[in-house]
């Protein structure tokens, strides 16, 4: 999974990798993350207003900028998706691919 993040430069904090958890029920396993955006970062999302807070940090972590330049690119994201929406990443979806075409099972 770790591979699929990097890949798709979807790592700032390493957060949304260390959420994953894998449950087993009987023959059946899960795989969950329990961060807040992993949903948006996988599947996209359609036009709304993100939080700019986690925006800004996302900003000051990703891409090393603070004061007023973060603040800048902050705003110029949320506007980008109140417009636009958010494409999806599909890092969990690629994982899982990758894995059964290297003979693993689901």
């Amino acid at each position: 999974m770790r591979k699929e993040l990097e890949e798709k430069d979807a790592i700032a904090t390493g957060y949304l990798y260390s959420s994953f958890r894998l449950e087993v029920e009987g023959d059946v396993g899960f795989v969950r993350n329990e961060a807040p955006y992993s949903k948006v970062l996988e599947y996209g999302c359609v036009p709304h207003t993100p939080p700019y807070d986690a925006i800004l940090r996302w900003v000051e972590i990703k891409k090393e900028e603070v004061g007023p330049e973060a603040e800048r690119a902050a705003w110029r994201i949320v506007k980008k998706i109140e417009k636009e929406g958010y494409e999806g990443r599909f890092y969990a979806k690629d994982a899982l691919e990758r894995l059964v075409r290297f003979g693993g099972r689901l």
